[in-house]
This record gives structure tokens, sequence and C-alpha cells, in this order.
């Protein structure tokens, strides 16, 4: 069975082995809680107190799921080395999701957009000012009939969602920010016409569950982020600054240069998203 804690419980307990599969100096207390500890707490490279490993991960050149991959090769390397063929070969199996259809899914007009604008990474957002733009379009052409907007119940989510809405229709708009829970954001992924969002947690569900998925990146290389899987990969369409000297700015460690990002991410603009929405849903 498993249990979630929050990190300040979580510190008031004692464990016989800690695993940390990815480099988040949040993670470093908890080996003093452990007898064994495994992973990237210092660097990006495991560490140990009872297994010598060399092995080393490259945020900026290898996809993500790498960093498990690595953990499971120190622990037991047969294993490792059939899902390493897996992830050559594009055949990774991925775990199904649990979905729950939201009570208001019937009041819904379809076909809706799942919307999901919001990066808590303040170098990974989008304008607002775009995506409503964009929006504004997307309806006004009746690509959907309704645009479900997604995210979480934090402060920053709540005052862009403001700047958001300020001059559209209610009546088209569909505000769900905070008001549902993960298995409901992924039925309402999994059944929109098409998904919008940035490089967030919403994105890795659509990835998996959306019809299509349109992406934007402002720091990460979609490349490490997207399914390593064949089939999941056909559906997704992603953005990216193409005149960025540094792209990707984000290494796994240290976070880009903010005033640098927003710059960049106003380089794409609302124009080129809605002609590849326009060219992939026809």
């Amino acid at each position: 069975k498993i249990k979630f804690l929050s990190q300040k419980e979580a510190l008031k307990k004692k464990f016989d082995l800690i695993i940390s599969p990815t480099l988040n100096l949040r993670h470093f207390p908890f080996i003093f809680k452990a007898h064994c500890w495994l992973g990237y707490f210092f660097k990006p490279e495991i560490q140990s107190n009872f297994l010598k490993t060399s092995e080393k991960y490259y945020p900026r050149l290898e996809h993500y799921l790498l960093r498990g991959l690595k953990i499971v090769k120190a622990l037991d390397r047969k294993i490792a080395l059939s899902l390493q063929e897996k992830i050559k070969n594009k055949e990774l199996t991925y775990p199904d999701f649990i979905l729950k259809k939201p009570q208001i899914f019937e009041r819904i007009k379809k076909p809706y957009l799942a919307l999901a604008p919001f990066s808590f990474w303040p170098e990974r957002q989008w304008p607002i000012s775009f995506f409503k733009e964009l929006c504004q379009q997307i309806l006004k052409r009746k690509i959907v009939a309704q645009i479900v907007i997604l995210g979480g119940k934090s402060r920053w989510e709540q005052e862009k969602l403001k700047d958001f809405l300020k001059g559209l229709s209610t009546k088209e708009i569909i505000n769900l920010v905070g008001r549902t829970t993960l298995s409901e954001t992924a039925f309402l992924i999994k059944n929109a016409f098409f998904y919008l969002g940035l490089d967030s947690g919403p994105s890795h569900l659509a990835y998996f569950l959306a019809p299509k998925s349109f992406v934007i990146f402002i720091s990460v290389d979609p490349k490490t982020r997207l399914p390593l899987n064949k089939e999941k990969q056909k559906n997704i369409f992603y953005f990216f600054p193409k005149s960025c000297p540094q792209f990707p700015c984000y290494d796994g460690i240290f976070r880009g240069n903010f005033r640098k990002c927003e710059q960049c991410a106003q380089t794409i603009l609302p124009e080129e998203v809605l002609q590849k929405i326009s060219l992939f849903l026809n």
C-alpha cells in the first residue's frame, strides 16, 4: 500500500531506504533519515552509501526517464539492460491512468479544448496575453465549442487565471482551475478534441491521453520529455524558441534566466501556434 506524505511529515520519520530518482535539493535532508540511500542528491550522478556506482546523467542530452534507468542499473543490471533495449526501440509500455468523470462533464459542450496555460516556473511560461489571443481565434473560427481551463489551487495560478479571463466570454470558457482531482483532469484531457498547454504536469498526462497534444516549450528540449514510445509520439506537436542561442537553457540543475526566457517565449507567436493547430486538426 502506497502512503503519500508531505515533506514535513516524512522528515519526522525514519526509513530503511530512500531513493531519489530526480536531482532535487529538497531530497538531501532525507539521507539523514535513512539507513540506506541511493539516487541524485548533490549532482547529476548517482550517490549511495551502500553501492559503488559511477552512473551519470546528462540532462541536456538524455531523456529524463534515463535518470531512473541508471538507478535500476545500479540495483539490477540485467533488468536495466532489458529496459534499455526497449527504450532504444521506443517500445516502452507505460501504465494506464485512473480516469474519473467529473459531474460537470455533462454540461460541457463538445468538441472542447482542454487548456492548461499555467507554469509554476516563470522561465517556462508563455505569455498569458498570447494564450488569450490564441483562444479568442480558436473560438472565433469555431474550432471548438468551448474551452475547459485546467490547473491547480495555488495562489499564482488563480492570479494568472484572472488575467486570462478578462474580456473572455464566460459562456465559452469553463473554469475548472483548482476544481478537479488528478483523475478528473485526466478524464477531461482524454475526452477533449485536443489539448494545449506548456511543459508542465497536465502535458505529461496529455502525451498519453489526448487525441492530439500541442505543447509549448520555452527552456526545456521537447525531445527529452516526450514519451519513449513510437505510438504515443504520433499525435504530439510542440513549439520552442528557434532563435534562442542557448536553447535548451535548462540543464536539469540550474534554471534558465527568467528575463531571457521571457524574451524567447515571445518569439513563439499565437499565429504560428494557431496555424499548426489548424493544419493538424484538419
